[in-house]
This record gives structure tokens, sequence and C-alpha cells, in this order.
């Protein structure tokens, strides 16, 4: 077998590299939908876990609650989005790819279910949550001395 051959038609090779070339393309117009997806579920969903699943974030009202208080409500807060991120997984496991069945691509393939990966929706969840922030940025304080300096953005001038 020559090798342009086995870069078109694949090889032995197992993990990422072992899908033909012309898969890659179409991986990607792949995970920008599933990133277009990911993105405005995530942004529906952080306005619903920072505006009426949990308190409003008040920072003068989060800096005197106990350590242990604040660290149930992060944990709670990252709970919740630890099950939206696996409920994504899983409804993106049934909704169909634009993309499936070309030149050989299959959603279902694990270079589908990489780019389906449920740490991208919880990072995306991360980054938007703001309150979340804000309590990690509170306890941290409490912890570490460069802590105080990450507070300033978070007071009210």
């Amino acid at each position: 077998m020559t090798k342009a051959r086995e870069i078109i038609t694949g090889s032995e090779i197992r993990g990422p590299l072992s899908f033909p070339s012309i898969q890659y393309p179409l991986a990607f117009i792949d995970y920008l939908w599933v990133s277009i997806i990911y993105s405005t579920c995530s942004f529906g969903l952080v306005t619903l876990i920072d505006g009426y699943l949990l308190p409003p974030f008040n920072f003068d009202y989060t800096e005197k609650l106990p350590t242990y208080i604040l660290a149930v409500f992060i944990l709670i807060q990252l709970a919740f989005q630890g099950f939206i991120a696996i409920m994504l997984f899983a409804l993106l496991q049934r909704l169909p790819s634009p993309v499936t069945g070309i030149a050989g691509y299959d959603s279902h393939s694990s270079l589908g279910l990489l780019l389906r990966n449920p740490g991208i929706i919880s990072v995306l969840l991360f980054f938007l949550s703001k309150s979340l922030h804000g309590r990690l940025a509170i306890l941290y304080s409490r912890f570490s001395k460069n802590g105080l300096v990450s507070l300033s953005i978070y007071k009210v001038q």
C-alpha cells in the first residue's frame, strides 16, 4: 500500500489519527455545529442557574457567609453544571449531525464522541457563570493572601 493511499483510506493506527484525512474537515464542521449548540444551551442554562436556581450573587452578603456554607454553595453550583453537561452530552448523542454519512464520517465514532465531550460544556458553563467566579474568588481569598487582590473586581465602587 502506498503512502498516499494509506493516508486517504486510513491505517492500522488507533485513535484520532486512524481516520481518513477527508474526515477531519467534516469533523471540524461537526465541531462548529456542536459548539453552536453548546454555546446557546450554556448561555441559557447559566442564566437559569445564576438567576433563578441559586441565590443572586451579592458580594457583601457572600463575603460574610461562613466558609463551609460558601463551599456548599459552590459545590451545589458545580453539581448543577456537571448534571447539565452530562444531560447535554446525552442529548447530543441523540441529535443527528449534519455531516454524518459524508465520506464515511459518523458522529458516533470515537472522533465524533471526542467532539461531544462534556468537558467542553463544563468549560463554557464555568466561564459564563460570574456568580461562581465571585464565590470561588471569595473562598480563595480566605486561604491565600494573593486572593485578596482578585476580589477588587467584584466589589461595587
